[in-house]
């Protein structure tokens, strides 16, 4: 859903804001979905008392899960490696249709 960016918020779009955060989405997907800077979103969304986690909160868990992946055994040959890099594009691809697929349902719920 693409909002233009001298528009006022509209319910719906506070709606859509609030589901996206409590669904986990990133500020900084949700400034390109609403055509709205990081720093307008994070408001908006603070405002509305759903606030996006600090910066530091997600830097804090994306380093748990890196150091979660880093655990496993490295791999043997180059052949493993491009293995294990192809399942992280994989993952990446998921988790970004994912957060769009949230996005398009809520939008209908909320029409």
């Amino acid at each position: 859903m693409q909002r233009r960016r001298n528009d006022p918020w509209t319910s719906k779009d506070d709606d859509l804001l609030k589901a996206f955060v409590a669904k986990g989405g990133s500020a900084l997907r949700a400034a390109s979905i609403f055509s709205q800077s990081v720093r307008q979103i994070r408001a908006r969304a603070a405002k509305l008392g759903t606030p996006f986690p600090s910066v530091r909160e997600t830097r804090r868990m994306l380093a748990a899960i890196s150091s979660i992946k880093l655990r496993q055994p490295p791999p043997k040959d180059l052949k493993d490696e491009a293995l294990r890099t192809e399942q992280a594009r994989q993952v990446a691809a998921e988790y970004a249709d994912d957060q769009h697929a949230i996005l398009r349902r809520l939008s209908k719920q909320v029409d």
